[in-house]
């Protein structure tokens, strides 16, 4: 395995990561536990990447060898966001109130820019790390390769969140235009499909943030700012960090009558 390291360093071809990752993957299924090839891929990418990071090469993106050399921010899948600039929020303050003190008027396109980049960090995870599948399970679209990156909170009305990982979710095509926004009409919002689409992000959240192979892309506190921002529901971020059947109760209190 180290000889074979060695040679996609120095190689730098398809067919050398071509035979690199193969031999990963008989490896670790011989060596470990592990006995699937899309769990093989998940720890391949961890250790290939960094690897090539540190020689400056090409490395694995998309299960497939990078176009490009690999660079600091395809290690990294969460992405820092105007809410760093005031971390030195006092306590005592909620953020719009601190936010209006220093005057922090970001621009609107920075949300704009900031929520595509956003977009192609998860569509880039969903598929490596879920095979491209819909975060919403849902039999009738079941062949569908999740295309769509969503807003679970549309981004014209709530611009603040829009670049959160835990307010985007990966669609097919069916579900986001047909079900997301009834008949196609992407000004309208079907809150019970939003309520299907909660569920299905706090699934997927939990399965990040538990496992440990994948980059952990989610932070809870950001689901909570994003549910207690999305709702108008304060009490989200009163949750005790990890308790996911609290989430629960709350989503279920603010969708009261939705069918």
């Amino acid at each position: 395995m180290a000889l074979q390291s060695t040679d996609i360093i120095r190689t730098q071809t398809p067919d050398a990561y071509t035979l690199v990752k193969s031999s990963f993957e008989r490896f670790t299924v011989a060596n470990t536990p592990i006995n699937g090839k899309t769990e093989c891929r998940r720890i391949f990418t961890k250790v290939i990447n960094p690897l090539a990071f540190a020689t400056s090469g090409h490395g694995t993106e998309h299960g497939h060898f990078s176009k490009g050399k690999i660079t600091y921010d395809m290690l990294m899948y969460n992405r820092d966001n105007f809410r760093d600039i005031v971390s030195e929020k006092p306590k005592e303050m909620t953020r719009k109130e601190y936010e209006a003190t220093i005057k922090f008027e970001p621009n609107p396109e920075y949300f704009k820019y900031e929520s595509a980049k956003a977009k192609n960090i998860l569509r880039r995870f969903n598929d490596e790390y879920r095979n491209g599948k819909s975060e919403v399970d849902d039999a009738s679209v079941a062949n569908e390769l999740a295309t769509q990156m969503h807003h679970i909170f549309p981004q014209s009305r709530f611009p603040e969140i829009s670049m959160y990982l835990e307010n985007i979710i990966a669609l097919t095509p069916t579900q986001h235009l047909n079900h997301a926004h009834p008949s196609n009409k992407t000004s309208e919002i079907s809150r019970s499909f939003q309520k299907t689409c909660l569920y299905a992000k706090m699934g997927s959240i939990k399965e990040n943030l538990d496992s440990l192979v994948e980059e952990h892309i989610y932070t809870f506190y950001n689901f909570k700012y994003v549910l207690s921002d999305g709702l108008q529901a304060p009490d989200f971020m009163t949750i005790a960090d990890g308790d996911y059947a609290d989430i629960g109760r709350q989503i279920e209190v603010c969708y009261a009558g939705c069918a």
